[in-house]
């Protein structure tokens, strides 16, 4: 639960709902030194919480909250379905990520 994969060509990261803001960073360090993730400045940030809040951070400024740039998220709902982006639909996908920054009304 806390496995992070970085893709340099193709510019992603898959990272898992346990791993931390820390080891996000880190790992994308290990790849690249010309990429980054919008995230926060606690490196023991869980990334699911996290990106559930909205995930204000540093950058937002310039490149919108980390949960801007999730492009897509796996989660099992209550039936045992794994539900992606498309089969959840935009609303759910927007809410999980924190409903637009907290601003969900």
């Amino acid at each position: 639960m806390r496995s992070i994969e970085v893709d340099v060509p193709n510019r992603l990261a898959r990272v898992q709902a346990g791993a931390v803001v820390g080891d996000l960073y880190y790992s994308i360090s290990q790849k690249t030194d010309t990429l980054y993730f919008p995230a926060g400045v606690c490196p023991t940030v869980g990334f699911g919480g996290y990106i559930g809040g909205g995930g204000y951070g540093n950058l937002m400024r310039k490149h919108g909250t980390a949960a801007d740039n999730v492009l897509d998220v796996r989660f099992m709902d209550v039936n045992g379905n794994i539900l992606n982006r498309k089969s959840m639909g935009e609303d759910l996908f927007w809410a999980i990520r924190g409903g637009g920054a907290s601003s969900l009304e």
